[in-house]
């Protein structure tokens, strides 16, 4: 996915046609996200996960029309790595996790936050 995200963010071509095929996401590269912040990482895989054909369009478009052969080059085996079954299947199992991971670290941060605040409107009850 990393390499996915490198190549579009690479150039400003790769980065027109990539917004030119897939519309509603964008491009977050994992390494620069917060290790605790779960939303983030949710956000750097959607890309893969929810539209992946868009994704592979894209990169065979660079592969086809690139003037550089080596954006052809690269695009090339990307195209082929976006659509490999095990990549979509790591995907689709990696944002599912995700997602379960932030829900239990929202319950959590919830549970402290009422926490706190009950625990401040005993001492004002108390005096």
């Amino acid at each position: 996915m990393q390499c996915t995200y490198v190549f579009f963010s690479a150039s400003t071509h790769h980065w027109t046609v990539f917004r030119k095929h897939v519309h509603s996401l964008s491009v977050k590269p994992l390494s620069n996200y917060s290790k605790t912040r779960w939303e983030c990482r949710i956000e750097s895989v959607k890309a893969i996960c929810y539209q992946p054909s868009q994704i592979y369009d894209a990169l065979d478009e660079i592969a086809e029309t690139a003037k550089d052969s080596m954006a052809r080059s690269e695009a090339e085996p990307l195209c082929k790595e976006v659509k490999s079954f095990n990549l979509l299947v790591a995907v689709v199992f990696w944002h599912d996790m995700l997602l379960h991971i932030n829900l239990h670290w929202s319950c959590k941060v919830n549970a402290r936050i009422w926490q706190a605040r009950l625990i401040a409107c005993i001492k004002l009850a108390n005096g």
